[in-house]
């Protein structure tokens, strides 16, 4: 798919970007001219990421665990203006609600000002497993959804938008179309919801 994002200096990042899908989101635009920061604890994935599109991706390895790293970040990140946070620690990590949610807050409290300052949108990318019986995975889709959800209408004023996209498990690939729309024009008049391509 070809996307032309509307604005040239649009700045894209990544959380857990060694997690599939995160090197075809970070390649998927940097082909539309962004530039890309790809965030995580691999530096030898980072780099092997980054290394596809140089000019334009650039690796931010992080010790330690990811949302300790955000706690690190707050007063470093600031207001640079961001149009786009892609949160794949969900997918990284299913069986961890309490620490999705964790990371959530931390996204919120180390990138917000940046968001607002780009009008930008936070997505996180959950995966729904085959397996209903799967509660945890199956309680996590739910639970980042509502919590976005309620993120998202606290935030709304500040004209950024909080939204989540449920994959199937075995095709976590599906979210990078969803994610080149949510940073058009068009999109930014998209209230903050829930894409559901499980369909």
């Amino acid at each position: 798919m070809s996307t032309v994002i509307s604005r040239s200096a649009c700045t894209i990042l990544v959380l857990s970007a060694c997690q599939t899908p995160g090197a075809e989101i970070a390649q998927a635009f940097a082909e539309t001219g962004a530039h890309v920061i790809v965030m995580g604890g691999d530096a030898q994935g980072l780099r092997q990421i980054a290394a596809a599109s140089p000019e334009r991706i650039e690796p931010l390895f992080v010790k330690g665990g990811q949302v300790e790293a955000l706690r690190v970040l707050v007063d470093a990140w600031g207001a640079e203006p961001l149009d786009l946070v892609v949160n794949l620690m969900p997918l990284a990590y299913p069986h961890h609600i309490t620490e999705q949610m964790r990371g959530l807050s931390m996204i919120m409290r180390t990138f917000g000002h940046g968001l607002v300052a780009g009008k930008g949108s936070l997505v996180s990318v959950v995966a729904r497993p085959d397996d209903p019986l799967a509660l945890v995975e199956q309680g996590l889709c739910g639970a980042l959804g509502a919590a976005g959800a309620a993120l998202g209408d606290a935030v709304a004023s500040k004209s950024m938008r909080v939204h989540t996209v449920t994959v199937p498990k075995q095709k976590p690939e599906r979210a990078v179309d969803t994610l080149l729309f949510l940073v058009g024009a068009q999109a930014r008049r998209i209230k903050s919801t829930t894409f559901d391509l499980t369909q």
